[in-house]
């Protein structure tokens, strides 16, 4: 049997050594990985062989170098230690904070899994930005999971995006609705004067 491999790109998409790659803008890309087996092209897309397994691992980075280094650690490297380590984090991450053990286990899983999803949309260096179409961490868009995060009992990640916000607005200069989502805290420069802008007024 084989699989087929259907990626819907968003800002276009090319293919680098036989692998599918999309760009999706501020100079990041993002690309599909055959860690075991083989994407062979076909009218439609990728077709991955079953031979005895496929393991297609996807990747993101600022560019195609970027790329490259993420799938050559990722070769040498086994994916089910990879898993093991992955889960391993998720049980420690998830047994910490605020546990629920309710009477219906609905609850418990809506619970567990708003928790997840809101911690996975959150980048290493902080910020929180959506899964969606668009990149970069929005005002608006982070009151929700910060104020999660903070009743589930995970102060950290709360402080880690509220500190991400103030870095992203030093570094703009001013008060905004959005800004990056690679951004370095620990990089940017000296506050602007707040006191002496206006109120928000949007965009």
């Amino acid at each position: 049997h084989d699989v087929a491999v259907r990626h819907h790109a968003y800002m276009g998409l090319d293919t680098v050594d036989g692998a599918p790659v999309e760009a999706v803008g501020n100079a990041r890309v993002m690309g599909l990985h055959p860690w075991e087996g083989a994407l062979v092209p076909d009218a439609e897309g990728w077709t991955m062989p079953l031979d005895d397994r496929a393991v297609l691992a996807f990747g993101m980075a600022e560019d195609a170098a970027g790329l490259d280094e993420i799938w050559a650690t990722m070769d040498g490297a086994s994916p089910d230690a990879w898993l093991d380590e992955t889960l391993g984090w998720w049980r420690a991450w998830s047994a910490e904070g605020v546990q629920v053990a309710s009477d219906d286990p609905r609850v418990d899983d809506l619970y567990d899994g708003v928790r997840s999803a809101i911690r996975v949309q959150q980048g290493a260096l902080g910020g929180i930005s959506p899964l969606s179409r668009y990149t970069g961490v929005w005002l608006r868009d982070t009151i929700g999971p910060t104020r999660f995060l903070l009743r589930a009992g995970r102060p950290d990640e709360a402080l880690e995006n509220l500190e991400y916000l103030y870095a992203c607005h030093v570094e703009k200069g001013d008060y905004g609705n959005a800004c990056e989502s690679g951004l370095d805290p620990s990089a940017v420069g000296d506050p602007p004067d707040w006191d002496a802008m206006g109120g928000f007024g949007g965009r």
